[in-house]
């Protein structure tokens, strides 16, 4: 649960507790206390007198943070991505939580393609500069959260966007267990 604080609160019991309007936090309900950490990494437990006090105290003092969806996420990137033929990019996540992004791209600038007339996914990728949205991702992944994650690929052509044999390979080593592609 991701919430935003909207109003401060102090409340005096055996401890003080204070939350502060504009942070976001996030947090469980444990034995009628909520257990918060806000985007600061502060800690908060706030006691209650009751869970019939739950709502009541959430609906004065927080609301729901809405974040774009990994698809949303994942189409932010590829203005960024540089390739002549193709802008892909794409978001690794692990039971929703975003671990890494990656986009396609290269160390010197692709003022030229020589791909350009070769068919997607076909023959070698030797000459071709740039290094693929996927495996991109998977250098700035850390590799305990890879196992089970899901990649949500997307390309800036209306095409299905499908891993070239390479990243598809390097994806089932990861752990990347399933590779979601827009069906939009």
């Amino acid at each position: 649960m991701k919430l935003e604080c909207i109003k401060d609160v102090i409340m005096n019991g055996t401890d003080k507790i204070e939350l502060f309007s504009g942070k976001v936090y996030e947090g469980f309900i444990y034995k009628e206390n909520i257990h918060v950490r806000n985007d600061s990494g502060y800690r908060h437990e706030v006691k209650l007198l009751g869970s019939d006090r739950l709502d009541e105290f959430f609906n004065e003092h927080f609301r729901e943070v809405e974040y774009p969806s990994l698809w949303e996420v994942a189409r932010l990137l590829l203005p960024l991505s540089r390739c002549k033929k193709r802008q892909y990019a794409c978001v690794i996540a692990n039971d929703g939580v975003i671990i890494a992004t990656g986009y396609n791209q290269s160390l010197t600038a692709c003022t030229t393609c020589v791909r350009m007339n070769v068919e997607h996914n076909t023959g070698s990728y030797d000459d071709c500069p740039a290094v693929h949205a996927e495996a991109s991702a998977l250098i700035n992944a850390p590799q305990e959260l890879l196992q089970g994650a899901e990649l949500y690929l997307v390309c800036a052509d209306e095409v299905n966007p499908i891993p070239c044999p390479t990243c598809q390979k390097l994806l089932d080593w990861a752990g990347v267990k399933r590779v979601r592609e827009v069906q939009e």
